[in-house]
């Protein structure tokens, strides 16, 4: 995306993908999104069935060499740290996701707010 503009536009790129550790993948596409003086180049997998392959063998191994050895509660006590990042405003993921995610959706921030709770939401059991 090229566009003329006046002054320096300071480029970040955004993993927007998670991968166990282990895989290696080489194929990758690119959006740009634009918010004021700043350009995010969300980087993304371009998965082919051997890449898929490779991640269910590297799931796997995973699960055998560390998740089969963890307690219920434990693997439920590491989900809840995860999700409990989420709860807070200034937490660096969660303040980019308000950034980019009403540009990438059509939502407004507030409607993105509103889900990103009620996703969080549902990880916690119902208040009696």
């Amino acid at each position: 995306m090229k566009r003329a503009v006046m002054g320096t536009i300071k480029v970040i790129p955004v993993d927007i993908f998670k991968m166990p550790r282990g895989i290696t993948l080489t194929n990758f596409g690119y959006q740009t999104i634009t918010i004021g003086q700043l350009d995010y180049s969300l980087r993304f997998p371009i998965v082919t069935p051997d890449a898929i392959v490779e991640i269910k063998d590297r799931l796997r191994h995973n699960q055998a060499a560390y998740l089969s050895h963890l307690t219920v509660a434990e693997i439920i006590s590491k989900i809840d740290q995860a999700v409990n990042l989420w709860t807070h405003p200034d937490y660096p993921q969660r303040r980019l996701a308000m950034k980019l995610l009403p540009q990438i959706t059509g939502y407004n921030a507030e409607t993105v707010e509103l889900e990103i709770k009620r996703f969080i939401r549902g990880y916690y059991p119902l208040s009696s």
